[in-house]
């Protein structure tokens, strides 16, 4: 068993907001813009195309046993990484994100619990609805990452081979491995 840390977000500057910087500005609608901008950076940022390409040859190079891949709250940089995998094996974009929505049930007693501590440490209910809100998902943001994707490189494919440096014969091997491996 190997452990590797790929800082996807070292070079982003709003991804080394701390939660309190993002509770500020209490509104679900500024949570909502400020976390587009976090996936849209996460799909754009050079550090973080490396980050992904490096997952992503990371999973083709273990050919035998699992890849477990995780971040902080398996939310954001986990669910873009999801993502990628997920598109380029040709799963629907839209069963890429009820995948990525069920986050919310499994995050459930989890973020209750971060909610539960923040109301005690006297949380104004904005602020309450604002932390809900960051702790959740939603297709806003995953779909602002397509988005930037498909402006920018028209498809999955396209982007991974010109973004992340992940060719079509590293693109087929990975769906051999994962799909019939």
């Amino acid at each position: 068993m190997a452990y590797l840390n790929i800082d996807l977000m070292k070079d982003i500057k709003s991804g080394t907001a701390s939660l309190e910087d993002l509770l500020k500005n209490p509104t679900t609608a500024e949570v909502d813009q400020a976390m587009q901008h976090v996936y849209g950076e996460l799909v754009m940022d050079k550090t973080s195309q490396k980050g992904y390409a490096n997952f992503l040859n990371q999973i083709i190079a273990q050919e035998n046993g699992a890849v477990l891949f995780h971040c902080f709250a398996g939310k954001d940089r986990t669910g873009v990484g999801a993502a990628l995998v997920l598109s380029l094996l040709g799963v629907r974009k839209a069963d890429i994100l009820h995948d990525y929505l069920l986050t919310n049930t499994q995050r459930q007693a989890e973020n209750q619990k971060m909610k539960t501590a923040a109301a005690a440490q006297g949380m104004s209910d904005e602020q309450l609805l604002a932390l809900d809100r960051l702790l959740s998902v939603d297709e806003i943001y995953l779909n602002h990452a397509f988005a930037n994707i498909s402006e920018y490189y028209g498809t999955m494919q396209a982007y991974a081979t010109e973004a992340l440096d992940f060719e079509i014969d590293k693109q087929d091997y990975l769906r051999e491995l994962l799909l019939w491996g």
